[in-house]
C-alpha cells in the first residue's frame, strides 16, 4: 500500500492564514504539548498509586519539568 501523499500546504479562509508551510497557525502547539504531557504524567502517577504492583515502562519519566 503506498503511503499518502501530502498535499495540501497553506490554507487560507476569509483573507486569514490558518496553515502555511503545513504548519497550523491558529494553535499553541507546545502549550498543546505541555498539557498533554501534564494529563499523561497525572494519569500514571494515579495509575502507579492504585497499583503499586506495576512498574513504569522503561524510558518513562514522571519527574516535572
Amino acid at each position: 500500500m503506498r503511503e499518502p501523499r501530502r498535499i495540501v500546504e497553506s490554507v487560507m479562509v476569509d483573507g486569514r492564514w490558518l496553515m502555511r508551510d503545513r504548519r497550523v497557525l491558529t494553535l499553541d502547539e507546545p502549550a498543546i504539548v505541555a498539557e498533554a504531557e501534564r494529563v499523561a504524567r497525572a494519569a500514571w502517577t494515579r495509575l502507579f498509586a492504585e497499583r503499586p504492583d506495576l512498574k513504569a515502562p522503561p524510558g518513562l519519566d514522571l519527574s516535572l519539568r
